[in-house]
């Protein structure tokens, strides 16, 4: 199992194949849609013609049988003029043909009135349960996007991991742009002894392939 986290977690970047959008012409684009996506009905259709993978939203219910599954851990925004990151990881875990679950964090509708203890206790369900928790920390303080949940989730799921001695079961990245992450990355390198993730494509193919 440690070998096959090495080559994991040490593969290669790949190009992308294609898209998940018809006929976009840039990554804003994309972002745009993806946003309607998340707060729209768009995503039911996207569920309903690509029955490979679950998506399993905030307080929706989670299998904890399912061991081929991976929690979209890192910031949320709140400002919902702030894009969220997880759109684009769903749409990487899509043109990869995962045919697992993802858990994410945020309400299919885009709605966050529910009850922040449901949430919280949904969140700790999901990542106790996981096959693999995927840490993204595109951290950006003044631009919505602080992160102080991740890092305390980061904490726990890293000594979770380190103590129950399965650190194949985390991975984490972030942009090189992101602020505030190297006593992150000191930790993930420490407990982990790994090295984060710098591009989403890479890590998302990393856990398909160990998946």
């Amino acid at each position: 199992m440690l070998e096959a986290t090495k080559s994991a977690w040490s593969c290669a970047q790949v190009s992308t194949c294609g898209t998940f959008v018809p006929n976009a012409t840039s990554f804003s684009y994309m972002c745009g849609w993806y946003q309607r996506v998340w707060h729209g009905q768009i995503i039911a259709h996207h569920i309903e013609y690509n029955l490979v993978m679950r998506l399993v939203y905030a307080t929706e219910k989670i299998d904890v049988t399912d061991w081929n599954s991976v929690f979209l851990a890192g910031p949320t925004p709140r400002d919902p003029s702030v894009a969220s990151w997880r759109p684009e990881v769903i749409r990487l875990f899509d043109e990869m043909k995962f045919d697992g679950s993802l858990y994410i964090p945020e309400p299919r509708t885009g709605d966050f009135s529910h009850d922040y203890e449901d949430q919280a206790e949904w969140e700790h369900l999901g990542i106790s349960n996981a096959g693999v928790v995927l840490f993204w920390v595109p951290r950006d303080v003044a631009g919505g996007m602080p992160g102080f949940t991740t890092n305390v989730e980061f904490g726990w799921v890293v000594r979770m991991a380190y103590e129950e001695g399965h650190p194949e079961r985390v991975f984490y990245g972030r942009p090189e742009s992101a602020e505030k992450c190297k006593y992150l990355d000191w930790l993930y390198h420490r407990y982990m002894d790994k090295e984060p993730h710098t591009d989403m494509q890479s890590m998302v193919k990393c856990i398909v392939d160990w998946l």
